[in-house]
This record gives C-alpha cells, sequence and structure tokens, in this order.
C-alpha cells in the first residue's frame, strides 16, 4: 500500500555547516525551529565524525560508536517535530555502517549540508497503524495551518507582506479557507491583519514614489 502525495510544491536550499564539536541532532533541530521550516529534507551531505550514534535495523537499542569516520550518506526528512534520518558512515579500514542516526553525533573536522525546504508543504508525524511507529504525513496548503491547531497552537496571526492592498483571490484563500481549516481542526483565534489598502500614509507614501519617478517627464 502507498499513500500518494500529489501536490507539486516548489523548493528552496539552506547551505550550511557544523563545525567541529557540534552535535548534529540538536544543530539540525535547531536550524529547523529557528528558520521555521514545516518540510525539509538532506539534499547533500559530506563530512567526518567523531562519534556516531546509529540504531540498526530491527533494534530498539542505540550503538554508540567512538573513532575515526567518513559521513558516506545522510538522507531523510525533517520539520519542526521530528525527523527520521539515515546515516552511512566508513572507518579507517573502509568498513561500512548504516542505520538510523540517533542523538549523540558528535561532528569531527566539519560536515557540510544541503538543506532542502519544500515550501507548499508541511511534514508530521503520527502514529500508523500498519508500521506500529509515527510515520511521515505529508500536508499541503491550508492544511499547514491545520497541523499548527493540532498541534496545540490555538492562537495565530497572519500577514500577506507580498500584497500592499488586499485582493479578492488573497481574503478568500486566507481570510477564508486557510481560517476555516484552522478553525475546524481546534484554532480558537484567527487574525488576518490587512494590507495598508486605502489608509492616508500608504496613499500619501504612493504619491511619493510615482511623484519622484515622474520628475522630469511630467510638467
Amino acid at each position: 500500500m502507498t499513500i500518494p502525495h500529489l501536490q507539486p510544491s516548489a523548493a528552496r536550499y539552506y547551505a550550511l555547516r557544523l563545525l567541529p564539536g557540534d552535535e548534529v541532532f540538536s544543530r539540525l533541530r535547531a536550524f529547523i525551529q529557528e528558520q521555521q521550516i514545516q518540510a525539509a529534507w538532506i539534499a547533500g551531505c559530506t563530512g567526518s565524525l567523531s562519534d556516531a550514534a546509529l540504531r540498526f535495523a530491527g533494534q530498539d537499542e542505540t550503538t554508540l560508536l567512538t573513532g575515526t569516520y567518513e559521513v558516506i550518506s545522510l538522507n531523510g526528512t525533517l520539520e519542526w517535530q521530528g525527523e527520521h534520518l539515515h546515516l552511512a558512515i566508513s572507518d579507517p579500514q573502509g568498513a561500512m555502517l548504516g542505520g538510523h542516526m540517533m542523538p549523540g553525533c558528535t561532528v569531527r573536522t566539519t560536515l557540510e549540508l544541503v538543506i532542502g525546504e519544500l515550501t507548499s508543504l508541511a511534514f508530521s508525524r503520527q502514529p500508523c497503524a500498519v508500521s506500529g511507529y509515527d510515520e511521515l504525513v505529508i500536508i499541503s496548503g491550508d492544511h499547514a495551518f491545520a497541523d499548527l491547531a493540532r498541534r496545540g497552537i490555538t492562537d495565530i496571526a497572519v500577514i500577506s507582506p507580498a500584497f500592499s492592498a488586499d485582493c479578492i483571490e488573497t481574503l478568500e484563500e486566507i481570510n477564508g479557507e486557510i481560517r476555516e481549516a484552522y478553525e475546524h481542526a481546534g484554532g480558537k483565534d484567527f487574525t488576518y491583519i490587512p494590507c495598508l489598502n486605502d489608509e492616508a500614509a500608504h496613499i500619501a507614501a504612493l504619491e511619493a514614489i510615482v511623484a519622484e519617478n515622474l520628475a522630469g517627464w511630467v510638467a
């Protein structure tokens, strides 16, 4: 059985370097939370570790390793409150190990990361009756706001910074559909902050911009 998600999403990328002694898990979590990223994946990674923490396939316990390790691959998905990461490393003899990456991985010399963000989606983790684990749930568009309500964030304010004046499409989508999805999921207070519209200061600013750019062109 597969659970497809057919809505495409644009993406943007962040470059990040971790320094010797950094604990990888906590630094990744801090970065995702600081940037308020809701749906991310590891697009690329190279570097080395002095400590590695792996949970091997089918095992409940974490295996802690100390030594000199090259990172062969790190991949997986990340979001505000969780992640699912797989790590493969090699030792000085070239022997490789891999498994679920767990807290306790320490950078040896450097860890260079490219992190991709799916800007139209949000990830969450919910119990799966099939696998028995908390698994990835992919949420799109207005449902990302519903997920905030389900996570206990019940008082939000929303603004459209790209617009100086409200348009019907924006009002219908944000102050209509998204508000409804958020409140239906348990949100209490949804405040839509209007654009500047016909505020006197906004009109005066537009007049000044027009006058400045027409200077010398209009008598």
